[in-house]
């Protein structure tokens, strides 16, 4: 895995509460959950916050993911697009993404 490629997607990270069934403790840097990138096909990801270390349940922030597997899903990704964060089969948040920063990922239109 080489992250020194630096991160795929710039997005605005939310977390679900609790009590919507989202994660009871906060994310941190380098938070690592699954990620629906499409219908089909899920990947982990790495997330870093931005100006925080962690995010807490209910919140949201910008920041940024580097996918695991960015080759497996070209020109899938443009700003405005939803995804789901997941840990197992459990929804614990969404990301929308604001800006596509691997031009590989970047779909038109």
């Amino acid at each position: 895995m080489n992250f020194a490629r630096g991160p795929d997607v710039e997005a605005e990270i939310y977390l679900l509460p609790s009590s919507e069934g989202g994660r009871s403790a906060p994310a941190f840097n380098g938070y690592r959950p699954q990620h629906q990138i499409r219908a089909d096909y899920q990947t982990s990801g790495t997330h870093q916050y931005a100006q925080r270390d962690r995010l807490a349940p209910g919140e949201s922030t910008r920041g940024t993911i580097t996918f695991i597997t960015p080759d497996a899903y070209p020109n899938l990704l443009r700003a405005g697009d939803v995804i789901d964060i997941l840990e197992g089969s459990r929804l614990v948040g969404r990301a929308t993404i604001l800006r596509v920063l691997n031009r590989s990922l970047e779909r038109a239109g």
